[in-house]
């Protein structure tokens, strides 16, 4: 269920970014919020009239925050989101300076319509391997996350290796919101809501630091510096998870296969 709900994100950075990218190009950025604002006042009509006004669960007991922080790998879990939102967003914030190195500023479109599609097959295949594979699909989205900053890195002025490096981006990148979200939900068990809250408020959180923390690095050096802050950071967090061993395996009554 996860997984199908967050498909809706790899779809909208597929289509909706490039659209919005060539829309702000063709008739400029103003106009294209004036279109951002009417189609979220649509969402909110639709939401009114479409989704049921469910009853609030019954909490059985009282879980407070830093007794949700004391469960074991929930830390752990924090800050592996953490890390994996800030250093994608300290890159992909300002992926067009680097496109610029290379004279493919004009296609960053193209570049993120790779990245959506890649994003889609991305969380397709963790959506049918979740539940057998969910610490193996953490380590291999962190390890493919490391390895396309590395790449871009390397191959900043070849187009084509670009492009394979962004499709990399896309795999690791799709369903790794899917991987965090089911890792807490197993581990926290009745204490599932408060911990979503802790992850999707860092991920917020990573959002912001990261695109303010580009911008400085991005005015003291060149872009080529993002990708490899990038790397090393998704190679501190690859680092975490290895180090936690059986993080994100068990259910809520404490039962699963820790080989996993």
């Amino acid at each position: 269920a996860i997984t199908i709900v967050m498909l809706g994100v790899p779809i909208a950075l597929s289509i909706g970014i490039p659209l919005g990218t060539s829309l702000g190009q063709l008739v400029g950025w103003r106009l294209t919020f004036h279109i951002i604002s009417i189609v979220s006042f649509l969402l909110v009509i639709f939401i009114w009239l479409k989704l049921p006004n469910l009853a609030a669960l019954k909490a059985t007991k009282k879980n407070p925050i830093f007794s949700v922080l004391s469960i074991h790998y929930v830390k752990s879990i924090l800050a592996i989101n953490f890390i994996f939102a800030f250093g994608h967003n300290i890159f992909y914030t300002y992926i067009s300076p680097y496109l610029q190195i290379s004279g493919n500023d004009a296609n960053v479109d193209i570049v993120l319509f790779i990245f959506g599609i890649s994003s889609i097959i991305s969380i397709t295949i963790v959506g049918v391997f979740i539940d057998k594979y969910l610490r193996k699909l953490i380590i291999l989205s962190l390890s493919f996350f490391a390895i396309s900053g590395l790449l871009f890195y390397a191959f900043d002025n070849f187009y084509l290796l670009i492009l394979i490096s962004i499709s990399i981006w896309g795999l690791a990148f799709g369903g790794g919101a899917t991987l965090f979200q089911t890792a807490s939900a197993k581990i926290t068990g009745e204490s599932a809501d408060i911990a979503q809250s802790l992850l999707v408020s860092l991920w917020n959180l990573a959002i912001a630091v990261g695109g303010f923390c580009g911008g400085v690095l991005l005015n003291t050096f060149d872009a080529r510096v993002l990708p490899m802050i990038m790397c090393v950071l998704l190679t501190l967090a690859l680092c975490i998870v290895l180090y936690a061993g059986k993080l994100g395996v068990g259910n809520s009554s404490g039962e699963d296969n820790v080989s996993n």
